[in-house]
């Protein structure tokens, strides 16, 4: 399992690089013995990785595989994270009404079990697809939505995510103050938690302002 963990931690630090190549052998590893629950959870890690590599198809395929997989073993945990996972990868490949599918039985999901973190980062994902179909004022309700979660749960990454997005929404709509301020905070709490790849993101597009 360390080799699950260590994906998922150095996607989220912005390494997808690495990420994927622990992500891949580990799953290699568990297939060739049989490991099911940590074959599964290996797809939805390298499937992270693979997304921020710009690879969302193939990341999309290894999550759907990974809900084959615990459909056929009767099991339930972390579906919410497969699913909110699923809808971005979905989107992010092109595949908006897939995505929103994935993303509609995350909600009914999460709901359902209560599961308040995951809810919080789906709200991020479908800020992302309503941007992605051109509604600004629905992302912006999005993301200030999955912003409020993030601090009540202390959820730092997506706190920094939250107000990276809100910075470059505010950026196209030329509110530049407002740009500033989400752009800069987004920076400031990327570094505070050691994801540098998404701190020069947010410096990037503050710079252009």
């Amino acid at each position: 399992m360390i080799g699950v963990y260590r994906t998922f931690v150095l996607s989220y630090l912005g390494r997808a690089d690495e990420a994927r190549a622990i992500g891949e052998s580990t799953v290699a590893t568990c297939r060739e013995r049989q490991f099911a629950g940590q074959t599964m959870m290996g797809l939805m890690a390298t499937g992270t990785a693979l997304g921020q590599l710009g690879q969302a198809a193939e990341g999309a395929r290894l999550v759907e595989e990974c809900i084959a997989l615990q459909e056929s073993a009767g099991a339930h945990s972390d579906r919410g994270m497969m699913l909110y996972l699923l809808a971005q990868l979905r989107g992010a490949s092109g595949r908006l009404e897939d995505a929103e599918r994935a993303a509609d039985e995350a909600r009914g999901y999460v709901e359902r079990n209560r599961e308040e973190g995951y809810g919080a980062w789906l709200a991020w994902v479908r800020g992302g697809l309503a941007r992605a179909r051109g509604d600004r004022t629905r992302a912006g309700v999005e993301w200030r939505a999955a912003l409020a979660e993030a601090e009540r749960l202390r959820l730092a990454l997506l706190a920094a995510h939250c107000r990276l997005m809100l910075g470059l929404l505010h950026r196209d709509i030329d509110d530049a103050n407002a740009a500033r301020r989400e752009l800069g905070a987004a920076a400031a709490a990327f570094r505070a938690i050691g994801v540098t790849p998404r701190a020069a993101e947010a410096d990037a597009a503050l710079a252009t302002m």
